[in-house]
């Protein structure tokens, strides 16, 4: 019984909350195991493209690109960290992954809870051509806290689908793209 009320329960939240989101997103499509969506009014942050690759366990993996600002940046939700550090802002790597070659990159993240962060002032020029070519990408976290994998696959094309969210929204700007 107690299973029954909570999928009850759940789809009742996703349907409001399918239904809230339908009324705001002007971009739709799935790649893969990704989803591509647009939200052109989503109070109070900007309209948004969003590249997003959920987990089993309830983790997700999103890259964000802000459609008013031009920033990309990526939130990461890990339901196995349990991060006690303070929220504020600390260093660390990602690594690309292709066969026996690895790239890698230094990033700042905002600690936003124990399980989630977001990576911000993203270099688009050395991030994307990584995350396109490469098989999988680690963000190496510090001391104890454990690394987080994302497999890669379909990455060129969730960001060429980015890439025509931004056109859709903005359809007066031929050309423009991440």
């Amino acid at each position: 019984m107690k299973n029954k009320t909570i999928c009850a329960l759940t789809l009742t939240v996703m349907l409001f909350t399918s239904a809230a989101f339908a009324q705001n997103t002007f971009y739709h499509t799935n790649i893969r195991d990704w989803i591509v969506y647009g939200i052109s009014n989503n109070e109070p942050l900007n309209p948004t493209c969003y590249g997003e690759k959920k987990f089993q366990d309830g983790s997700f993996f999103t890259l964000i690109k802000d459609l008013a600002d031009g920033e990309l940046y990526i939130l990461f939700h890990n339901v196995s960290w349990n991060i006690s550090d303070s929220p504020g802002n600390y260093q660390m790597r990602i690594n690309f992954y292709r066969g026996g070659s690895v790239s890698s990159l230094t990033a700042i993240y905002e600690l936003l809870n124990k399980n989630t962060l977001r990576i911000r002032s993203i270099d688009h020029s050395r991030f994307l051509p990584l995350f396109m070519e490469y098989q999988k990408m680690a963000l190496i976290m510090p001391g104890s806290i454990s690394n987080a994998e994302v497999l890669l696959k379909g990455s060129t094309n969730v960001v060429a689908a980015i890439s025509d969210c931004i056109s859709r929204y903005k359809p007066g700007r031929p050309g423009i793209n991440l």
